[in-house]
């Protein structure tokens, strides 16, 4: 009996091994409209804008195996991110204004959901984080400007762009698809909890 389950370990830990280690194409396990890298692993995207005619984001990932470890800084461009489906992007941010305007209406209702996802994280913290950055979104879903102007420092430094060469806020954020989304859910009359 030992012997068989050895077998069957050695068995499950060489097919763990091979499948983080397959260089496969897998195109159809590619979202539509998230980012991934050519390959292996990638979290934590961030620091999306507009610099000089191009969309950029930065994100962490391992550029070596397709697990978590040896973190590094990654960083995509685009020129025609919403360009070549503004229709989903329009829907998409529909649906994240949906959510930050029943996040903001829902408080005790946000923290259940959260919970279910972090179970291992005291309520106490996920209310505090909740508290903390629920403010950062304006009711219209523009970032505070206090942000914006934070992170467009950040970014600059990032890229090495001197101070006095940044672009005027108005120039990295684009704001018109928020705009269309809170029209239209005006329009429609839309309310957190329908």
């Amino acid at each position: 009996m030992k012997k068989l389950c050895l077998y069957f370990f050695s068995v499950l830990v060489s097919q763990i091994l091979f499948a983080q280690n397959d260089t496969t194409p897998t195109p159809q396990w590619r979202p539509l409209y998230h980012f991934t890298p050519a390959k292996n692993w990638t979290n934590d995207p961030n620091g999306l804008l507009y610099l000089n005619g191009k969309y950029q984001l930065y994100n962490q990932q391992n550029p070596f195996e397709n697990f978590w470890g040896h973190m590094s800084w990654g960083h995509a461009t685009s020129t025609d991110l919403i360009e070549k489906n503004p229709d989903l992007v329009l829907r998409f941010t529909i649906a994240v204004m949906k959510g930050a305007r029943y996040l903001k209406a829902n408080r005790e209702g946000t923290i259940k959901v959260l919970q279910k996802y972090a179970k291992n994280v005291p309520v106490e913290h996920i209310s505090e984080s909740m508290d903390e950055t629920q403010p950062t979104v304006l009711a219209d879903g523009q970032a505070a400007l206090e942000l914006r102007q934070l992170d467009l420092g950040l970014r600059g430094t990032m890229l090495g762009i001197a101070d006095a060469q940044r672009p005027a806020l108005d120039k990295v954020y684009d704001y018109s698809f928020i705009q269309k989304a809170v029209a239209e859910l005006a329009a429609k009359g839309w309310k957190p909890g329908d």
